[in-house]
């Protein structure tokens, strides 16, 4: 069973039921005490993956796709608010950004996870940056004390994740992701950059194209609720 799933307590808390991730060679149909949530993800090419999730009860939720940029700095123009690190004083905005600010992530089109959990989990995940479960480096974008856009990152060996981005409905438009982005690169280790997101979100894949990000793979997203 260890080999086949691996458990994610901190998921599970917020779902209310034990949270697991399928390895990729596992069995999907093997049983599960209920209740319980597993995801899985499978390249896009591999039908043959898909078709025994499917009968085994997972739900298609996402299609993600992975963007690599190399190395080297962003020509962006510049915005008025300030970009700057994070601090723990920002810890509560980031929260409450991340609480409100997503909507095509996997959770959101989940139809079993109702939406107050499905942003729950995203605003806990951008504040576990603040106590340290979560990221390596904060970027954000603040005016007048508010704090208009987050950028999370996770820094590897061998390259940087942007984890988790966002910028409130009102400053969205202003060049705020990119200017972020632009900043961690600057200030970050000389690493090539990875992104994922979603094929629906068509204006993250706008924005990360704009920025030299180039599609590197694409996978399925599945989950299955066991009740």
């Amino acid at each position: 069973m260890t080999d086949s799933l691996s458990a994610d307590a901190w998921l599970g808390r917020l779902l209310g039921k034990a949270a697991f991730h399928l390895s990729p060679a596992a069995d999907p149909a093997m049983p599960l005490a209920a209740p319980a949530f597993i995801d899985a993800k499978v390249a896009t090419g591999d039908i043959g993956r898909v078709q025994k999730l499917a009968q085994a009860g997972y739900r298609l939720v996402d299609t993600n796709v992975r963007l690599d940029r190399p190395n080297g700095a962003l020509d962006v123009p510049v915005v008025t608010p300030a970009i700057r690190a994070a601090n723990p004083q920002d810890a509560d905005a980031v929260r409450a950004l991340g609480s409100s600010a997503f909507r095509f992530d996997r959770f959101h089109a989940d139809p079993d996870i109702p939406k107050p959990v499905a942003d729950r989990i995203k605003g806990e995940w951008a504040g576990n940056y603040f106590n340290g479960r979560r990221g390596n480096r904060m970027i954000v974008a603040a005016e007048k004390g508010e704090v208009l856009g987050f950028l999370q990152i996770i820094d590897r060996p061998d390259h940087s994740i942007i984890d988790l981005i966002a910028v409130a409905t009102p400053a969205q438009g202003r060049g705020l992701a990119g200017a972020m982005i632009a900043y961690a690169v600057r200030q970050g280790p000389a690493n090539p950059w990875r992104v994922g997101t979603q094929v629906a979100n068509v204006p993250s894949l706008r924005l990360y194209e704009r920025l030299g990000f180039r599609c590197a793979e694409t996978q399925y997203v599945f989950h299955r609720h066991v009740n």
